[in-house]
């Protein structure tokens, strides 16, 4: 996960939205976030900024958020990194919702920060199929 991360994370800081993580935000026993906590906070962020523009689909809006979805239960290590993903998701979704509604965040960018998600997504779906066939 972590090439396809820092694609989408790039995406995510290339539009301008808020920082990945705050000092408040919950993650595991006080460390540093996890790979998987990282993708879920940024990919909170894209989903959430892309709800609020009028030109993504909802279809794919709901998409990306399943896929994210996925992921986060694909990869958890054990079920206090699941919530806390899901809790950045969250998160992130709220603040993405913001920086568009407040202007801070034009739909354009949000567009190509959700193809990125979308494409990390399917790249996680793909190998381990991949995986399986070698």
């Amino acid at each position: 996960m972590p090439a396809q991360f820092s694609l989408l994370l790039a995406s995510a800081l290339l539009i301008g939205l808020p920082s990945v993580t705050s000092p408040d935000d919950n993650v595991i026993g006080g460390q540093g976030p996890s790979y998987l906590e990282m993708f879920s906070a940024v990919a909170g962020k894209v989903v959430g900024a892309a709800a609020f523009c009028n030109e993504i689909s909802p279809d794919r809006v709901t998409a990306a958020t399943e896929g994210a979805a996925m992921l986060a239960s694909l990869h958890a290590s054990n079920d206090e990194e699941s919530t806390s993903a899901r809790n950045l998701f969250t998160n992130g979704a709220i603040l993405g919702m913001e920086a568009v509604r407040s202007g801070q965040v034009n739909c354009g960018p949000v567009e190509a920060s959700l193809k990125s998600l979308e494409r990390a997504e399917q790249d996680e779906r793909i190998q381990p199929a991949q995986l399986q066939e070698d």
